[in-house]
């Protein structure tokens, strides 16, 4: 069984379900099969792709496996790489630069004389891989179909799963036109495998349950069917027609395989999937099938790297000859810098290097540091050195100080706390202020020299008054801005400058306050002499609270009053209300319905402007109860 093959439905040619386009297709091929018509497949060529962010090598390989996966197909007679170049040679076409517009590859799909030409462009982005396809028709020159596949991971994963869901695409719109264009959008799947009990992933995602398995409600078209059973495994490619049933069954395999690595000279690292594996020459057991990249390097040769495919139950055997490679060793200050090549985007850590002979580009940079470039002849055999000291792109302050904890500002921006060292400043003047509480602030203008770290190291002033205060008698709290510091008697050493209000209280004692203004380095006095007789203040709470008790009496007791006659003239109203009712509706002449109208209304005005009245009284209950509460809380 071939690692993807193509599965189409497995149903009677004229079964209940088909459709106009089944029967003829079955009709042909049953026909075809009886009196053995002339090959109907198609004969096609694979133009190179386009590659942006792979190796050109890396691309050949990709357009070969798409080669082999639309042979397998059985719709596609393919034509070689090394068949289409000697008839190319052969016909003496040239073409400079890549062949990307139709008129040029509609030209080479007639000079090999084949029915379709396949082009494309393959791209890298990080970790996406995205293979874009156009079926270009040689006869007209019209794109009939055009694809996209797009696989996040490694070649192996573009290998295994990408190029061959790719040719299954091309062959069934070639075959059977658009499978998904259809007004029933789903079908289900019947999956078996042997042995039974295996996990299935549909289109690389798990499914819940093992084999024997139904899955039901799949979106038509094509899908990636995977079976595993520890080390078994099985794969598929499978078309799902809207309303069918397919039924598949895997005979699952050894998912494991061998390879044999030799190498010239003897004794390099060998790396498989960025892994270290052993020396040359190897051999590796128990490898997944799949398609995996080795690399094999040695000191003082180019490194080799390519693409080995193993199969299950195969041994595949890897000969590499290492190419003698001369030697750069880049040294730099500072070693946090990276180095990059001819161009490239990708960074290396400053160390030593092997390259082909010719010269060589580099480019080292930093962050912070500004860039510095270079070139270098690469001899084979050689080592070369080169040391690269990175210039500051900015200037550098260090700010300590007495005491330390200094708020930092730099040109008005808070910057943070000494001891503290300024990165990324800009080359000039700047103006440099250091603040902290009960000191004076400290400005300085510094001129800072890209590359250069200055040093700035202050010791602050420190700016307080202080306080003593005494008492006849003694004991007294002592207030400062209306929070208590202390008892006198009583001294402060850090009162910041300025106006304060000074306040003391002592039971059985009058209260005593003064506003007092403290000058910096200077001992202010207060001396009281305290006058013996009621708080003045507490007997004003006392005073509001008696206040607030009586409002809170009278506006209960009335309240309540109100509250209770509104309520007896609400019953009244109501009684009165129903009388007038009645009367309405025994009321037999014209006369006797409007006097009973008119009572009725004015009773049931009556009742309304009584109950409002009863909610007034209601209210003043509730005020008194407030007026009681506040005169507790005081």
């Amino acid at each position: 069984m071939n690692e993807f093959p193509f599965r189409r439905p497995q149903r009677p040619c004229l079964g209940a379900n088909a459709g106009l386009r089944g029967w003829v297709l079955c009709l042909i091929l049953s026909v075809s099969a009886v009196w053995g018509l002339p090959d109907t497949r198609l004969r096609v060529a694979v133009n190179d792709f386009e590659v942006n962010g792979l190796s050109a090598s890396e691309g050949r390989i990709l357009v070969d496996r798409l080669n082999s996966e639309l042979l397998k197909t059985n719709v596609f007679v393919v034509v070689e790489r090394a068949d289409m170049e000697s008839i190319l040679r052969e016909q003496g076409f040239q073409e400079s630069g890549a062949c990307n517009t139709s008129t040029c590859q509609v030209q080479i799909g007639q000079l090999l004389g084949v029915d379709r030409l396949i082009a494309g462009q393959i791209g890298r982005l990080g970790e996406l891989v995205t293979l874009n396809v156009r079926v270009l028709h040689v006869g007209t020159g019209q794109i009939l179909y055009t694809a996209t596949q797009d696989t996040r991971g490694s070649l192996d994963e573009i290998l295994q799963h990408s190029i061959a869901d790719l040719a299954q695409k091309i062959a069934v719109q070639s075959r059977f036109g658009n499978v998904n264009a259809s007004l029933d959008p789903v079908g289900d799947l019947y999956v078996e495998s042997n042995p039974s009990g295996a996990v299935v992933e549909l289109d690389d995602k798990a499914v819940q349950g093992v084999t024997p398995l139904t899955l039901r409600g799949i979106p038509n078209g094509l899908h990636r069917l995977s079976l595993r059973l520890d080390s078994l495994q099985g794969f598929e490619v499978v078309v799902v027609q809207p309303g069918d049933l397919l039924k598949v069954k895997l005979d699952l395999q050894s998912g494991l395989g061998s390879i044999k690595i030799f190498s010239e000279p003897l004794g390099a690292q060998v790396w498989v999937d960025g892994v270290l594996v052993g020396v040359s020459p190897v051999k590796l057991d128990s490898v997944r099938a799949g398609t995996h990249q080795l690399r094999l390097q040695k000191e003082g040769y180019m490194p080799d790297t390519s693409l080995v495919r193993v199969d299950m139950g195969g041994l595949a055997t890897v000969n590499s000859t290492l190419q003698s490679a001369g030697q750069l060793q880049i040294n730099v200050v500072p070693s946090k810098a990276s180095v990059y090549f001819n161009d490239s985007p990708i960074a290396f850590s400053p160390g030593t290097f092997n390259f082909h002979a010719g010269l060589l580009r580099y480019r080292v940079a930093a962050p912070d540091y500004e860039p510095f470039e270079d070139s270098i002849s690469i001899q084979i055999d050689t080592l070369q050195s080169r040391q690269v000291v990175l210039h500051d792109l900015f200037a550098a302050l260090s700010v300590t100080s007495k005491p330390v904890g200094c708020k930092v500002f730099v040109d008005g921006y808070y910057k943070g706390v000494t001891p503290i060292r300024l990165k990324r400043l800009t080359g000039g003047s700047h103006r440099v202020e250091l603040k902290l509480s009960g000191y004076d602030s400290l400005v300085q203008n510094r001129t800072l020299i890209v590359g250069r770290t200055d040093s700035l190291n202050v010791t602050l002033t420190h700016n307080v008054a202080a306080l003593f205060v005494e008492s006849t008698p003694a004991g007294a709290e002592v207030l400062l801005d209306q929070t208590l510091v202390g008892q006198t008697p009583f001294e402060l050493g850090d009162v910041v400058p300025g106006s304060h209000r000074l306040g003391l209280q002592l039971e059985g004692w009058r209260d005593t306050s003064e506003t007092m203004i403290f000058y910096r380095d200077s001992l202010t006095e207060w001396s009281v002499d305290m006058r013996q007789g009621p708080n003045l203040e507490r007997q004003k709470i006392l005073r509001e609270k008696k206040v607030l008790r009586i409002l809170g009496g009278v506006l209960m007791a009335g309240g309540s009053i109100v509250a209770a006659y509104y309520d007896h003239r609400v019953t009244h109203d109501n009684r009165a209300v129903e009388e007038a009712a009645s009367s309405y509706d025994q009321a037999n002449s014209t006369e006797a319905v409007a006097i009973a109208h008119t009572d009725y209304k004015n009773a049931l005005d009556d009742s309304h402007h009584d109950s409002y009245k009863r909610s007034l009284g209601g209210l003043s209950v509730f005020l008194g109860l407030v007026s009681f509460g506040l005169s507790f809380a005081l």
